[in-house]
């Protein structure tokens, strides 16, 4: 890691709290120089390592999982950030993995006292929690402070829970610049950057910031605290619109604030966690079939918890789960397509191995989707043909519209009326004044009102037009 790149680290730490950690990674920075130095705390590090090994990351007291969250946050484990006393969400991804998997944990508690830390690796751990919740309760119990990354964090748990001294909110995010510029100048040092690009290094600490460059920065920061105001609300709506000015509340005032469930000490919360479960009828237990491994890889791949329900090996569930996915899909792309597993798909799915089950289920997933891809084919090509028909009619419609306009008027001159504006008529409305002017016409020029008597052929008289005649020949444009 660069200097650079130390001083324009993007974080969402309390105010407080950002001087001292920059400081202390500046000072790591040094100190990678000391070789001996390294060596030492790197050696140290392993002892503790291979004492810690055996250890669960986590407490249980009663079927709670205390997970501690505390001091600043960053993306992964290095010796920096051990160094530091940081957390990273690496880690905590990993505890949480384990402790939802641990038979007998029933509920996960985090122990939080945090300044909050770095963007990098906030949101995949975040989303993760949010897909455990389902399965286990999680919340968060605030010992100290809660505070930006940390917010975000505890707004992805269930309830969060408060002691009345702790300090909650700082919601926002900083980028923080430093300027070597008028010290390298004073050192005679002249840096010269070769850029493929305007905004490549945007923020460099060897000059100042321009007024374009701090228009680039602050886009950054505000798309950033845009989706952390989307992640609190999503998750909080009760959340008070005035807490999003990065003001921290004492845990009273952030009750009130809507940022905390409930303001109380932490053998309280313990014992009011046990309490609620036993209200509601006993333990929450993980389904069958999940395992680390199987939580690992799907919060590595983004796949949902549901999707491990799937292949858990309960080939009654994958049967029910399998039809409800084929059926929403067929549904959704051509609103006819619906499938329906049937009982002898199960019970022949029931019979095989737990590797032939996933295959049956899939082989006839498979199935029931291409028959929907080929109807949403269809149906594209209906839609298409549809499509140029209804082109075609909009091309003529407005001609069609002045046609009939003219002939409605025709109509209502012969029949002795003013002529009026059918311009700005619907389709509707001019159908409706054709009808009824068409009615009228035919009324009062009855169709056979110039049929008389025969005149021989060798005597015919010269051809007459009465007013009936000019009548109906007008309004026909004659």
């Amino acid at each position: 890691m660069s200097r650079n790149q130390l001083k324009r680290r993007v974080c969402l730490i309390s105010e407080s709290q950002e001087q001292e950690l920059l400081a202390l990674e500046t000072k790591i920075f040094e100190l990678q120089g000391d070789s001996k130095a390294l060596e030492a705390y790197s050696l140290q590090q392993t002892e503790d390592d291979d004492d810690e090994k055996d250890k669960r990351p986590y407490q249980v007291h009663e079927g709670i999982a205390i997970i501690e969250m505390k001091g600043p946050l960053v993306s992964r484990t290095t010796w920096m950030s051990m160094f530091m006393g940081a957390m990273s969400y690496e880690d905590l991804r990993s505890t949480f993995v384990e402790a939802i998997t641990d038979d007998e944990v029933q509920h996960i508690l985090i122990d939080a006292d945090t300044p909050g830390g770095h963007v990098n690796g906030l949101g995949e751990l975040s989303g993760l929690i949010q897909k455990l919740r389902a399965y286990k309760p999680i919340d968060t119990y605030v010992a100290g402070s809660l505070c930006s990354a940390g917010y975000w964090v505890g707004a992805s748990t269930g309830r969060i829970y408060a002691s009345d001294t702790s300090f909650i909110g700082s919601i926002g995010v900083v980028v923080t610049h430093t300027s070597y510029e008028k010290m390298l100048e004073k050192e005679g040092i002249k840096v010269t950057k070769i850029k493929s690009g305007e905004k490549k290094q945007v923020g460099s600490s060897e000059k100042d910031l321009t007024a374009e460059d701090k228009a680039y920065l602050q886009g950054q920061v505000d798309d950033l605290f845009g989706l952390f105001k989307r992640h609190v609300l999503s998750n909080r709506p009760q959340v008070n619109a005035d807490t999003f000015d990065g003001s921290e509340f004492v845990a009273d005032k952030a009750l009130a604030m809507g940022l905390v469930d409930r303001v109380m000490a932490f053998d309280d919360v313990l014992t009011h966690i046990v309490n609620q479960r036993e209200s509601n009828g006993g333990s929450t237990i993980m389904k069958k079939g999940f395992t680390a491994e199987r939580v690992a890889a799907a919060a590595a791949s983004g796949a949902t918890l549901e999707d491990l329900e799937l292949a858990s090996g309960d080939a009654e569930a994958q049967a029910s789960q399998a039809a409800a996915e084929a059926e929403a899909a067929a549904t959704a792309a051509a609103e006819a397509a619906a499938v329906e597993v049937t009982a002898q798909a199960a019970a022949a799915a029931n019979a095989q191995t737990p590797k032939a089950e996933g295959e049956t289920v899939s082989a006839y997933l498979e199935s029931q989707l291409a028959k929907a891809n080929d109807k949403i084919t269809d149906l594209t090509v209906e839609t298409k043909e549809l499509s140029a028909k209804i082109a075609r009619i909009d091309e003529h419609l407005p001609k069609m519209k002045v046609i009939v306009s003219e002939a409605v008027n025709r109509m209502m001159v012969a029949l002795g009326l003013s002529r009026i504006d059918l311009s700005a008529s619907t389709e509707e409305a001019l159908i409706k004044q054709y009808e009824a002017t068409s009615d009228q016409f035919n009324k009062t020029f009855k169709p056979g009102g110039l049929t008389g008597a025969k005149t021989p052929a060798t005597d015919k008289p010269k051809a007459t037009i009465t007013n009936i005649d000019d009548a109906k020949m007008r309004s026909v444009g004659m």
